[in-house]
Formats: structure tokens, sequence, C-alpha cells
């Protein structure tokens, strides 16, 4: 998974749109494809009627638990980036990377501007 040192809010929103949509911003973590997987793992085990728990983990410690859970919450629950951040910030009790955060909000971005939701991608997160 890679590191994100810029946050898709300090970009001009010309910029922001061009970076988002040239797709540049995922090309290590991949968020697109493996949010999609994880949606695909959660399906396939309720269409055969099991329960199922899911438990995700980083073993380096680097937010990428957070960072693909937040991805599944925006995109699969319409959640807001606020909400999922207040959420996996809550879950971990503390808040999540900031290279990993900056990579949650170009994926918001990402599905603002696919989508057109969520819509607060460019609130600042307290």
């Amino acid at each position: 998974m890679g590191d994100l040192f810029i946050n898709a809010n300090d970009l001009s929103p010309k910029i922001r749109k061009i970076v988002v949509q040239s797709d540049i911003w995922d090309v290590i973590d991949n968020m697109e494809t493996r949010v999609d997987e994880l949606k695909n793992m959660l399906d396939n085990n309720y269409q055969q009627h099991k329960q199922v728990v899911i438990y995700l983990h980083c073993s380096a410690g680097v937010d990428r638990t957070g960072e693909m859970s937040g991805g599944y919450y925006m995109k699969y629950l319409n959640w807001g980036f606020n909400q999922t951040l207040t959420f996996d910030n809550t879950v971990e009790s503390r808040h999540m990377n900031t290279p990993k955060e900056n990579a949650l909000s170009f994926y918001c971005w990402d599905l603002f501007y696919k989508r057109g939701t969520p819509k607060d991608c460019d609130t600042p997160f307290d």
C-alpha cells in the first residue's frame, strides 16, 4: 500500500478533479478494486446463507484497515467522509494516520465525481 502525503482538499478544484479522474492517486493502494473485492467476498458468503464476520487488520499498523473499510462504508453503506472517519477513529481509539486519511479523501472525491456522493468530501475533519 502506498502513502499519499497530500490531501485532495489541498488542491484547487480543477487540479483535484484532473488528479482524481486520472486514477494516479490509486496506483499503489488500488482501493477501487480492493473495496469491490471486499463487497464481493461479503456477497458470496451471504448468498450461501452463511453468517459472516469479517476481521480486517493491517499487520504493519499503517491504517490500511481503516482505509479499506472506510472505502467500503462510503461506497456501499453511503456514509459520508466525516461519518466514516469518526467511526474508524472511534473503533481504533485514535486518528487514522495522515497518508491513509489522504487516500480516503481521494477515494471520497473519486466516488463523488463518479456517483455524486458522498457530498462532504471537502468538509474538514477535526
